[in-house]
């Protein structure tokens, strides 16, 4: 049994609780059902998401086909009697049904969905986070109100604002494309995109909240981590480092730090606590 199998965790948990005997074999049985339902759990969420997903994707394919039909429509309708090209109306007066989001919904596959649309027709990314204010409820919305003045126009900080409070962020896609598994309802090249968009996503994610977005460092960083003991990755993570050379300095830094304290000398606490020190001592004589 490897050292960081779960049973093994669920056993030395049970001990540190004093059980032993039947009471530490029905304790560790309890841990191991308890983690089999939380696994199930997780597959069952994620491919409610998917199936959610591919929802949106098909009713995105269907309105943007009728978009185009009705662009193509626009064009031919601009060409008079005489083959000459006629001035029409811009694209972007189109009207679209934009779906609203709020909690229940898939938000990346929402925000894929509202961009294409936002570009299909034609609109002026100025304009993109006042559209989507007008969709947004429940914690979205709640996210949007707490913005600032200046936060609440710019479309890219809404998003990130909205992603972060569902707990989008760089290090919950880092953890997805790390852990990601071909699930049984897909095919393999539904995998493949599922992987690279997590792999997107924390590229993106990292740049926008001041990390290095450099693929070569993020996988580097990653690894580092993964090497240190326990102990020194939450010093490093506690200091957020945006790429590996602040996780070489901070490393640095933990283990400078521990080299001092060792040859320290001890020191007489207030307790009255023995102190060492090089003094050498006088005794004193005594006539009799």
């Amino acid at each position: 049994m490897e050292a960081d199998s779960p049973l093994l965790a669920f056993k030395q948990d049970g001990i540190i609780l004093g059980l032993s005997g039947i009471e530490l074999a029905d304790y560790i049985e309890k841990r191991r059902l308890e983690e089999i339902n939380r696994e199930e759990k997780k597959l069952e969420e994620e491919r409610r998401a998917r199936e959610r997903r591919e929802e949106i994707e098909t009713q995105q394919e269907f309105e943007l086909r009728k978009m185009r039909e009705m662009v193509d429509l626009g064009l031919n309708q601009n060409v008079n009697q005489n083959n000459q090209y006629m001035p029409r109306e811009s694209s972007s007066k189109i009207h679209i049904n934009l779906p609203i989001l709020d909690d229940k919904d898939d938000i990346e596959a929402y925000f894929k969905q509202f961009e294409r649309i936002a570009k299909l027709s034609d609109w002026d990314e100025d304009e993109w986070a006042i559209r989507l204010s007008g969709q947004l409820r429940g914690q979205a919305r709640q996210v949007y109100i707490e913005l600032s003045d200046e936060e609440s126009v710019n479309y890219d900080e809404v998003k990130t604002a909205i992603l972060q409070r569902f707990q989008l962020t760089a290090e919950s896609y880092r953890k997805r494309f790390k852990e990601v598994k071909w699930e049984k309802e897909e095919s393999i090249k539904e995998c493949r995109k599922r992987m690279k968009t997590y792999l997107d996503r924390w590229k993106e994610l990292s740049e926008k909240e001041g990390k290095s977005g450099d693929l070569e460092d993020l996988i580097l960083t990653d690894k580092l981590l993964d090497v240190l003991t326990p102990d020194q990755n939450r010093f490093v993570r506690e200091r957020i480092p945006t790429n590996i050379d602040d996780v070489v300095k901070h490393v640095q830094t933990y283990i400078d730090a521990r080299d001092a304290s060792g040859r320290m000398p001890p020191r007489q606490s207030q307790g009255g606590e023995r102190r060492f020190d090089n003094k050498p001592r006088v005794r004193k004589r005594y006539r009799c």
